[in-house]
């Protein structure tokens, strides 16, 4: 590459090499800077980490002949610390910003945490007369305005708060109101580790789920060996249809010009004989697989249900007798090779 006139600066960030100028009105490569008009000899080091040049140390003086060789080695070396600092510096920015984006996460899943939990206890409260603590629905005693609000825990009160209502004939002096928040803090503390420790045992028992009905489904060699898999490690006493649908082999269209599906197994948990129903489709006659083609359909309700079409109404309701359906695509690689519906 040619650098001739492009400064030593250049020069130095091109090559990696320091570079040693004793007198820069003769050499064709300086550029004198209009700030520094007296430069009379430069030198410029490369900032390196690893093999990369991030920058330069450029030093100049209004001296001709200034620097000499032993210079550029004591240079280089205050160089390659800067360089190393700006690295570090580089790297503690990022590591902050990822720090404060796992902040963030945590912050967000410990909110839907507790929102998820809130909803399963609707207006979830104890009340604690000076004897014991019971829930607030089993007790008569009612806390009129309160004197003191705190809430628990140090995340603003996201977990809940505690409210305070003195004695009549009592008064909160600042120990009192100091020795409350400490306890709000670690009540909120413990409760969050209280509820971190739920979500574990949760997910334990759906990682066990998940083994043993792999192992289960892997082991089946029979479609109602598959379903008994199913009904046996995944379903509750409340979804009581499993369906396997499966596209027909041929794949040959219908009289009416439409590929057939093949439901070659329906499943009926409630029965106290659980048994297999096999027959055919038209793939217009249950138009929502196409729209689980490429992830999990969660029905809420068939019946009221917008998203849904008539034809996959009528299907899900009357002929199999689904009123909540969960719609997974079974994919072997790339390939779509079937259904599995479980249903209430």
């Amino acid at each position: 590459m040619d650098i001739e006139g492009q400064g030593i600066i250049v020069d130095a960030v091109l090559t990696g090499r320091a570079n040693l100028v004793l007198e820069v009105a003769r050499d064709p490569r300086c550029v004198v800077l209009p700030e520094l008009r007296e430069t009379r000899s430069e030198m410029s080091l490369p900032l390196r980490i690893r093999d990369d040049v991030v920058g330069v140390l450029d030093v100049r003086s209004d001296q001709a002949g200034f620097f000499i060789r032993e210079d550029a080695v004591y240079l280089q070396t205050v160089a390659d610390q800067i360089a190393l600092a700006l690295e570090n510096a580089t790297l503690f920015g990022e590591a902050e910003a990822r720090l404060h984006e796992i902040g963030l996460l945590v912050g967000a899943e410990r909110q839907e945490g507790w929102q998820r939990l809130a909803s399963s206890h609707p207006n979830w409260a104890y009340v604690y007369d000076g004897f014991e603590a019971r829930p607030l629905s089993e007790t008569a005693l009612r806390i009129a305005e309160p004197d003191l609000v705190l809430p628990l825990g140090d995340i603003d009160g996201r977990v809940g708060v505690v409210k305070v209502q003195r004695r009549p004939d009592g008064e909160e002096t600042p120990g009192q109101i100091a020795l409350a928040q400490a306890i709000a803090k670690e009540t909120g503390l413990a409760l969050e580790r209280a509820r971190l420790f739920g979500d574990t045992q949760d997910a334990l028992v759906e990682i066990g789920v998940l083994y043993r009905s792999g192992r289960a489904v892997i082991g089946a060699e029979t479609l109602q060996g598959i379903l008994r898999a199913i009904a046996d490690n995944v379903t509750t006493p409340e979804l009581d249809r499993s369906l396997l649908i499966v596209p027909t082999a041929s794949q040959a269209p219908g009289a009416d010009g439409s590929t057939r599906v093949r439901v070659a197994a329906v499943m009926d948990l409630a029965s106290p004989v659980p048994g297999l129903s096999e027959y055919t489709w038209s793939e217009e006659a249950l138009p929502a697989l196409g729209r689980s083609s490429t992830g999990l359909l969660v029905l809420e309700d068939v019946a009221s249900d917008e998203t849904l079409d008539e034809a996959s109404r009528q299907a899900l309701l009357e002929d199999i007798g689904i009123r909540a359906a969960l719609v997974a695509p079974l994919s072997a690689g790339q390939r779509l090779v079937g259904w599995l519906i479980i249903g209430a």
